[in-house]
């Protein structure tokens, strides 16, 4: 046997190793994901409550939980997250705050993505067009997004 031929079999072992390893590790997060889609499935099944029966609660404990909000949307407050798309058509998704009005949440708004708007730019809508009016009742997914720190 030449030397060639013995380095090639060590690197055809080392890489078939590797390919073993990435499929245990494969394996490990396909266990991860299917306990994290019992919890998602747990919650989102549970009987809807009003969101001012979690008020205080530990955010990782509520995520994915049904809740109930009845409140008055604070359209002055309104945001779009912009250049966004569905199927192809760009467009935004509202953000509305609601304040409840079940319990006392004077200081507090729940921020309530009310969905896809197409806009041409993927910036610019009517905003008269998307009022519901001032007291809003809906079921929603409690969930979190990722906050961006600016500096």
């Amino acid at each position: 046997m030449t030397v060639t031929m013995v380095l090639f079999g060590l690197l055809a072992v080392a890489a078939a190793a590797g390919c073993v390893r990435l499929g245990l590790w494969q394996l490990d997060r396909l266990q991860e994901r299917r306990t994290k889609n019992a919890l998602v499935r747990s919650r989102s099944e549970a009987p809807v409550v009003s969101v001012s029966t979690l008020r205080g609660q530990d955010t990782s404990v509520i995520h994915w939980r049904r809740v109930r909000v009845h409140g008055v949307a604070d359209y002055g407050a309104e945001m779009v997250h912009a250049t966004r798309s569905q199927n192809g058509s760009p467009g935004v998704h509202l953000l509305t705050p609601v304040r409840p009005i079940d319990g006392d949440w004077s200081d507090t708004a729940v921020l309530v993505l009310r969905g896809f708007l197409a806009a041409a730019d993927g910036r610019t809508i009517d905003w008269n067009s998307t009022r519901e009016g001032d007291t809003l009742t809906f079921d929603a997914l409690v969930t979190s997004f990722p906050v961006s720190t600016r500096s």
